[in-house]
């Protein structure tokens, strides 16, 4: 072959990129909701050092900006104030270009997942010392964290990604993004769940208040593991009160009953039997220490022996890197932001995927991946393409959740449900599914724009929201996700009003699952916590299709007051709390010219017993019918009997005439009386009750899991007229 010489200029090299006048970005570490990690070098020449730089990404809205940017002060705030050779240390803090950036030591090891995964490959367990060892380095860490002066620090995601084991056999506790303490800005609301389900304290998983004692229970729950070679908790299983915990050594012999008691007093299901202090628990595990096989050095030993190669190939490729940056001198290019925020352009962005989609933009990011526009490169057709995010392409529980979204609306086929067209892989392969391309608003930007909705227009979305709930739970699908920003509306023209599009089955559920066992995690800790059934939060409780009508009734609230829930709380604990003991804030709060009837149905759907609400979406789609054909009548009856003005009843001239002036009040007095009689049924108040029509579907209602076919017989795709 003849070589050619390339005439073309060439893009420049991602790595290395300079971060404002002190940094020198490296390589891609890792990406988190909240930015990106990289390793990146600072110091002058001849005595530079390795660090980890976290960068906050950007947000697509000003609130989520917003809400961030103060969750990464606070998390500034707090590990700043850190300083224990079992915590990451951070040694710099600031804003650079509008981008705020931790700067930290940079840990080389692996995580405790990692270490579990390599574990399992090769057959071999954690020696008991080695075990014994780290989690007494970590809950001493913990016990100082917890006595820093007045802040009561809670770490609340004590869970092995969060846990690195250095090559040379220490271990650090990282990622302080969802710890809670006094003086706290942002507190951890609606949005995504908060902690990993295995690793929660009972408390924790039941939403209710946490303390201290809640981190030393998470760190109970990874030693018991590295004892037994067990998932304590498995995320697909539920777990009842009191759950009774198998001593470790009834799994492993080897295990002396001393060790028992002390990890049986760490896993105490009440936090006044656990051990009071982190260093309490510590001196409890370093007395059942062995005599050989424990301490760093059989730590460092250990994880030599599991990723000795891997060592080396990391020692070499950072050499490589530092070399790389000092040899480019000053001429290292800046980073510059673009749409993605933090770093370069997006990679997928004009490439070509399944030989047949092209990628335009990215228009949206959730807690799994992110959604590009792009179109078919045969029909000129514009598409949504979903990605999960780098984070997630590790983890193969969550991959395959990512795939079960792309076939739950194949199975439910139906026209309230954005359709998904086609999947693949990228280049890299990773799985990507092709969706309808939904051009309108969700429910979230839409009310916060404009406030409060019209009765009307509120009804004819949710009676289109119980369609498509009607379809998948007929497919055996239950959503448990189901949010404002989930709902889009299609404004097609004003004479046909709204079309919705229910989105994103990511944590739905599978009644019927013929690929395996569900991939969701536990009820108690599915959804976004603002919507979720108060049993989704915790203790065992069973959730079904009623789940969804509670979804449904939280949606025609925010709708109709204006972005409100109904229930709300200071972090999510708290907002748990409420919901398992407290009805919701009375809707006329917010809304005072509602029907009673409707504002009565919309406290059924948020019952908190399951059993209260209208047993299925097809019982609460005839519901919202009824109450939309009243609302329309009070509009036409209203309009009907709207008062004419007095000179429009009395011409000028005439009311200087003696009987014509006694007419008039008497056709003016004579209209007044009417239009009261006609329209009083509506405005006369009247004590809240439900609808004969809800009394009654509650009485007839079958338990969910039994819906028949003769249930959803109403269903059709045709909006009411």
């Amino acid at each position: 072959m003849t070589p050619t010489t390339d005439t073309e200029p060439q893009p420049p090299p991602r790595f290395p990129r300079r971060f404002g006048p002190r940094y020198v970005l490296l390589k891609e570490l890792g990406r988190g909701g909240m930015g990106r990690v990289f390793m990146a070098l600072t110091g002058q020449a001849g005595v530079e050092r390795v660090c980890a730089l976290k960068i906050l990404r950007s947000f697509q809205t000003a609130r989520h900006a917003e809400e961030m940017t103060q969750r990464f002060l606070d998390e500034a705030k707090v590990v700043t104030k850190l300083s224990h050779e079992n915590l990451v240390y951070v040694f710099d803090f600031g804003v650079q270009d509008r981008q705020g950036y931790l700067a930290m030591e940079y840990v080389q090891g692996k995580t405790f997942t990692e270490a579990w995964n390599r574990c399992a490959i090769k057959h071999t367990g954690f020696p008991t010392g080695v075990a014994i060892y780290l989690i007494g380095e970590l809950v001493a860490a913990l016990g100082y964290a917890h006595r820093l002066e007045g802040m009561n620090l809670v770490h609340r995601d004590i869970s092995p990604s969060n846990l690195m084991l250095t090559y040379t056999g220490g271990i650090k506790l990282i990622d302080f993004g969802l710890a809670q303490w006094n003086d706290k800005v942002a507190q951890t609301a609606a949005g995504t769940n908060w902690g990993k389900v295995s690793y929660m304290s009972p408390e924790q998983y039941q939403g209710k208040p946490v303390d201290h004692r809640s981190d030393l229970f998470s760190a109970g729950i990874i030693l018991w593991e590295l004892l037994t070679g067990r998932q304590l908790f498995p995320a697909n299983q539920s777990r009842q009160p009191n759950h009774k915990i198998p001593p470790p050594s009834t799994l492993n012999d080897a295990l002396s009953p001393k060790l028992d008691e002390v990890l049986g007093k760490a896993l105490a299901w009440s936090p006044t039997d656990r051990f009071a202090t982190g260093e309490e628990m510590s001196a409890a595990l370093f007395a059942e220490m062995p005599r050989d096989g424990g301490g760093k050095l059989a730590a460092a030993a250990f994880l030599t022996q599991l990723f000795d190669a891997e060592m080396r190939a990391e020692l070499a490729e950072q050499r490589e890197l530092i070399q790389r940056a000092a040899g480019l001198g000053d001429q290292v290019p800046p980073l510059e932001a673009t749409d993605s925020a933090v770093t370069e352009a997006d990679p997928l962005i004009g490439k070509v995927l399944g030989d047949r989609y092209h990628v335009r933009r990215r228009i949206g990011e959730g807690a799994m991946g992110r959604v590009y526009e792009g179109h078919h490169t045969g029909i000129g057709k514009r598409v949504a393409i979903k990605i999960p995010r780098r984070v997630e392409r590790r983890k193969r529980e969550l991959a395959r959740r990512f795939q079960r979204e792309a076939l739950a609306p194949s199975q439910i086929g139906h026209p309230n449900v954005v359709d998904v067209t086609d999947c693949g892989t990228t280049e890299d392969g990773d799985f990507f599914f092709v969706m309808e391309f939904v051009d309108g608003v969700d429910l979230e930007a839409l009310v916060k724009r404009d406030g409060p909705m019209a009765t009307e227009r509120t009804l004819l979305v949710a009676v289109q929201v119980c369609r498509a709930l009607e379809a998948a739970h007929r497919a055996g699908i239950i959503h448990r996700d189901l949010k404002p920003s989930n709902v889009m509306l299609v404004r097609a023209s004003d004479e046909q009003g709204d079309l919705v599009k229910v989105l994103d089955f990511g944590v739905a559920k599978f009644l019927r699952d013929e690929a395996g066992p569900n991939l969701t995690v536990p009820d108690a800790a599915v959804g976004t916590p603002r919507f979720m059934a108060p049993e989704q939060i915790g203790g065992g409780g069973v959730v079904d299709f009623r789940a969804d009508i509670y979804a449904v009734g939280g949606l025609l609230y925010f709708m109709l007051s204006g972005g409100h829930c109904p229930i709300e709380g200071s972090n999510v604990q708290d907002l748990w709390q409420r919901k398992l003991t407290e009805d919701p804030t009375p809707l006329r709060n917010y809304r005072s010219d509602l029907p009673d009837e409707l504002d009565a149905l919309i406290m059924q759907c948020l019952a908190r017993d399951a059993a209260r609400r209208p047993g299925s979406a097809d019982d609460l789609k005839k519901l919202l019918l009824t109450a939309l054909e009243e609302a329309r009548t009070i509009s036409s009856t209203l309009a009907g009997l709207r008062m004419p003005s007095a000179t429009a009843l009395v011409p000028e001239p005439s009311l200087h005439d003696g009987s014509l002036w006694w007419k008039t009040i008497a056709v003016v007095t004579a209209t007044a009386v009417v239009s009261w009689i006609a329209v009083r049924p509506f405005f006369v108040h009247r004590p809240a009750r439900p609808h004969a029509a809800v009394t009654q579907a509650r009485a007839t209602a079958p338990p969910p899991a039994a819906n028949t076919a003769a249930d959803n017989a109403g269903n059709t795709a045709r909006r009411p007229k």
